[in-house]
């Protein structure tokens, strides 16, 4: 058989293919099976992003907590070396201090405190910073 034959002889037996209804039902069956397993595997990538970023968040709001619970150690033990100055200094404001330090949230400002408490020419100024910084 030539090879024109044989592409003939081809193209009759493509067109015999496509147009047989158990030949057509057979490749809309692929079709679909390909479609569904595309649809299953790209939805399983998705699945396998999701989790990864999930964990990611997971993970970072964790480190978000861990850095809060840091910052807030931190300002208690500035509190507390707060109210200390107030009472080597000013013995008799140290309560005072004690309820005014509690409304001082950040750390450079309880730090900038304790210096001024300690550069304090009086009890008088003493009183007034704890004051201004509780405000």
């Amino acid at each position: 058989m030539a090879r024109g034959q044989r592409r003939e002889y081809m193209q009759e037996y493509d067109s015999l293919i496509d147009n047989d209804p158990y030949f057509q039902r057979r490749l809309e069956e692929k079709a679909k099976e390909a479609a569904a397993n595309s649809v299953a595997k790209e939805a399983e990538r998705l699945a396998k992003a999701l989790k990864v970023a999930e964990e990611k968040a997971a993970k970072a709001l964790k480190e978000v907590e861990e850095m809060k619970l840091a910052l807030e150690h931190k300002v208690r033990v500035l509190q507390e070396l707060a109210v200390e100055a107030v009472q080597d200094r000013f013995p008799l404001l140290a309560e005072y201090a004690r309820k005014q330090v509690l409304f001082v949230k950040q750390p450079e400002e309880l730090r900038r405190l304790v210096r001024q408490i300690y550069k304090a020419p009086d009890e008088a100024t003493a009183r007034w910073l704890l004051g201004t910084f509780s405000d």
